[in-house]
């Protein structure tokens, strides 16, 4: 019942808890997705059998979900990294581009308990080609590790909304919600779609390379559930590398890429991930 407010009012299949000291929301899940999907095994009650959703689309071939228990620990008062704005430079579409970028591997987690993983492809590979191989809600398992995941919007997480806020939400396709939010990262960034918390569009002027700005995140009903409270929006029409949302940067179709808050208690204060235990134990 300590947990902040949102947590309990947007998440779903995962356990949230406070840490010892109350520094920390540690977010429980297990990554596997709660719909159907090609990249359940044949035996599995959500498997479904793969077809084309166009040109160029393919089945990761003997790719499986696996179930992986993870925890990330969110801090609750998130202090930012020292030079944390998000110029170019840091948003390049390169592992190991960025002293603070996010690893590779689950990084976050969605409302519907699924990883999030970065926007970053495994060396020699693209990410805008990984998109070929995404099931119907957009996500993937990776290789022979069956961690299934995101990488960019999904209307998996628009169905949660749609079913905790039934008088609020009533679509669910990724641009066309009347909230879009899709969850948070290790570090506490939230990551949201095309409108804030309270159903606004938001402001493009001031995004960053990562379509990230701080303001209060306020719900439906004016409550302020963050201040001052870095996140990111994942908002467009088509993968293009043109600056067609106007903020001055290339395009950017996709989760995170650089950490902006600092990660105490991980080993590396940069950059955070997905753990097999939390930084602190639970209440």
């Amino acid at each position: 019942t300590d947990v902040p407010e949102f947590f309990h009012k947007y998440f779903h299949c995962v356990k949230a808890r406070m840490s010892e000291s109350g520094n920390y929301v540690n977010i429980y899940y297990n990554g596997k997705p709660p719909f159907e999907s090609w990249y359940y095994s044949s035996s599995h009650a959500n498997h479904i059998e793969w077809y084309s959703q166009g040109t160029n689309y393919f089945q990761i071939p003997n790719a499986y979900i696996q179930e992986v228990d993870y925890v990330i620990s969110i801090p609750v008062n998130p202090q930012p990294i020292d030079g944390a704005t998000k110029e170019a430079n840091a948003v390049d579409g390169v592992v190991g581009g960025d002293a603070n970028e996010y690893p590779m591997g689950s990084v976050g987690c969605a409302l519907d308990g699924v990883n999030i993983f970065n926007p970053l492809a495994a060396p020699g590979d693209v990410i805008e080609d990984e998109a070929y191989t995404f099931d119907l809600y957009s996500g993937h398992p990776a290789g022979p590790s069956g961690i299934y995941h995101y990488h960019t919007t999904s209307k998996g997480p628009l169905e949660v909304l749609k079913k905790k806020l039934p008088n609020v939400v009533t679509q669910i396709t990724p641009g066309s919600a009347e909230i879009e939010l899709y969850g948070i990262m290790c570090d506490g960034v939230v990551v949201m779609g095309c409108k804030e918390l309270n159903g606004n569009s938001p402001n493009k002027s001031d995004w960053d390379a990562q379509n990230g700005h701080i303001h209060n995140l306020f719900d439906e009903n004016g409550a302020v559930l963050f201040e001052n409270r870095y996140h990111t929006h994942i908002c467009y029409d088509i993968i293009t590398e043109e600056d067609t949302d106007g903020n001055g940067y290339q395009e950017h179709e996709f989760t995170p890429e650089s950490s902006y808050y600092i990660s105490n208690g991980t080993g590396n204060d940069n950059v955070c991930g997905a753990m097999s235990s939390p930084i602190e134990q639970d209440r």
